[in-house]
């Protein structure tokens, strides 16, 4: 699959077929029959064992497919090798191609990454966060949409040296074709933290204080019968009692973004993006008392596990804890992008001896510039001919951007690789667990 920032395809568990007829009393093969290994630049030589049975196969580092930024018309070469005394069919294929995603712990509300963000990072209360780099427009994306939410806090951990959104509703699940944008929260240039809701006019509440200070700060804002209110760390810092309703209409939540400046927002940010890191963000379909809300800030134990803990117990109708390692796929569909994976146009190459072929479009001689014709997404599995015993085969993969919608742009496409021999009953598989490709 591809590397880089952020997409991977998962790959589906090796196949190893055993011969009963081939063990011994000690669990070993007869025969170094199926062995098979390749080498990738930079990454050594990956090989199969071809003797015990349960390891005639290997995880392998690398990617025998271009990794990285989608720019240009990358092409990676991996050479095949087959050291054993038989070989058979060998075959390449790729499974569960999908997108980088950020997990939903509440519901199925999953959020999708854009552009240049950090897991892993260090979180509030011992835990885990997700770091956004504002000058590459890195931002969160969610795949449901929701109908006026009203009756709602929305709660996240932040922090930041600078400005920008925290959390926005906006018409549109993709940065560029949003109409309608309200329920943000931001912190404005002046570190404050504002709430910000749209009536007959749009309506904003603000602290006091700055909290732009790289420490890690809780925000509750509310919206609902009892109005709007805001929340820092457990104590309330702003509120008006008169705004109980908002415009209506459907909608998509974002992290690290919102369209604030475009919409015309009085007190807007110097960047839309947000700059800095975000955790453990809630939509809890209710307005919390003050009380509620100082026990989220504070929660006993002071740890994470409980905070989150105490969060779930709220009826989220979406949590994103954050705590994502960037390893998920998600395969299923996305608002406003058909087949992610059907934007990375790819050729498949063999070299064997004198002879080249182009095996992904089939078709003989060298293949063409990847076209929308063949893409990753119709990879499927590919029968590699011509490797011979002791012989070897240079097999290159070459991908190229098309036409990406916004909605997917930023998107990391990833997944799974596998290259197998296969003689007789018996399979040698090297899987290779594949980086990032970024629309």
């Amino acid at each position: 699959m591809i590397a880089g920032c952020g997409a991977l395809l998962l790959v589906s568990a090796l196949a190893q077929a055993k011969d009963s007829s081939a063990v011994t009393a000690t669990g070993s093969y007869s025969s170094a029959a199926v062995i098979i290994s390749d080498t990738i630049s930079g990454h050594g030589t990956c090989v199969s064992s071809g003797y015990a049975i349960t390891t005639n196969s290997a995880t392998c580092a690398g990617s025998p497919v271009p990794v990285g930024p989608l720019s240009g018309t990358p092409a990676q070469s991996t050479t095949l090798n087959a050291p054993g005394s038989s070989v058979g069919t060998v075959t390449m294929s790729e499974t569960s191609c999908g997108v980088q995603e950020v997990r939903d712990a509440a519901h199925s509300n999953t959020g999708l990454d854009h552009n240049t963000v950090t897991f892993g990072s260090s979180g509030p209360l011992g835990g885990l966060a997700l770091g956004f780099t504002q000058s590459a427009s890195s931002y969160v994306s969610t795949i449901s949409s929701y109908s006026n939410p009203t009756g709602i806090s929305v709660v996240a951990w932040f922090t930041t040296s600078g400005s920008g959104t925290i959390v926005g509703f906006t018409s549109s699940p993709d940065t560029s074709t949003a109409t309608s944008s309200d329920r943000l929260i931001w912190i404005d240039s002046s570190g404050r933290v504002v709430w910000g809701v749209d009536t007959s006019s749009r309506t904003e509440i603000r602290s006091t204080s700055s909290y732009a200070n790289g420490s890690w700060h809780q925000v509750v804002a509310e919206l609902g019968s009892n109005g709007i209110a805001l929340y820092v760390d457990g104590s309330r810092v702003a509120q008006n009692t008169e705004v109980t309703s908002v415009a209506s209409y459907v909608g998509y939540w974002h992290l690290g973004w919102g369209n604030i400046i475009h919409n015309g927002w009085s007190d807007a940010p110097g960047n839309e993006y947000w700059g800095g890191s975000l955790a453990d963000v809630a939509v809890i379909p209710s307005q919390l008392s003050s009380g509620q809300v100082t026990s989220l800030y504070s929660p006993s134990p002071a740890t994470n596990a409980a905070e989150q803990s105490a969060l779930s117990g709220l009826s989220p109708t979406a949590f994103w804890p954050l705590d994502d390692v960037g390893s998920a796929v998600y395969a299923g569909a996305i608002p406003n992008v058909s087949t992610p994976c059907g934007y990375v146009y790819t050729t498949v190459q063999t070299l064997t001896g004198a002879t080249t072929v182009c095996v992904f479009p089939a078709g003989a001689g060298a293949c063409p510039t990847p076209n929308g014709s063949a893409t990753l997404a119709t990879v499927g599995t590919l029968t590699l001919a011509g490797l011979v015993s002791g012989g070897s085969q240079t097999v290159t993969v070459t991908i190229k951007k098309g036409s990406v919608p916004n909605a997917g742009l930023g998107l990391h496409i990833g997944g799974g690789l596998t290259v197998a021999a296969s003689s007789g009953s018996f399979t040698a598989s090297l899987l290779h667990v594949l980086g990032w490709i970024d629309l």
